[in-house]
């Protein structure tokens, strides 16, 4: 009886060894761009949260003359709600604050106070040209 496929060949150790170390140089080079994405994703969430504050302080402004000392004053009177947060992935709502400070812009302070594991920074504040300011 003859045995079919004994002919056959199979990949070598070095062929396999040749895929894996493609495979790492690949997987070397991902790293760094996924964490580029994510470190991004992260800036613009805070940012768009910090962004929807300040504009709730603005408008706030211009209904009653004076910025709200207090998140809680911008929910009572509709201006924002903790809906207005609830698919952001890093940001959470019971971490974001608002001040009566002026930052010379008719712009109320709007911060974040928390910590993300993998970034260093401890609170974040919107400064007067919209840019982050970032604490650690």
């Amino acid at each position: 009886m003859r045995i079919k496929d004994a002919g056959r060949r199979a990949f070598t150790l070095i062929e396999l060894m040749i895929v894996v170390i493609i495979v790492a140089i690949l997987a070397a080079a991902a790293v760094p761009i996924y964490n580029s994405f994510t470190s991004r994703a992260y800036g613009t969430e805070v940012q768009t949260a910090l962004s929807t504050l300040r504009t709730a302080q603005r408008t706030y402004k211009a209904a009653h003359g004076s910025y709200a000392t207090s998140k809680t004053d911008l929910e009572n009177e509709g201006y924002i709600s903790s809906s207005d947060f609830e698919d952001m992935k890093y940001v959470n709502y019971a971490n974001l604050s608002v001040g009566q400070e002026d930052l010379g812009d008719n712009s109320g302070v709007a911060q974040w106070d928390g910590s993300i594991d993998g970034y260093g920074y401890t609170s974040v504040s919107m400064n007067a040209s919209g840019g982050l300011d970032k604490n650690e």
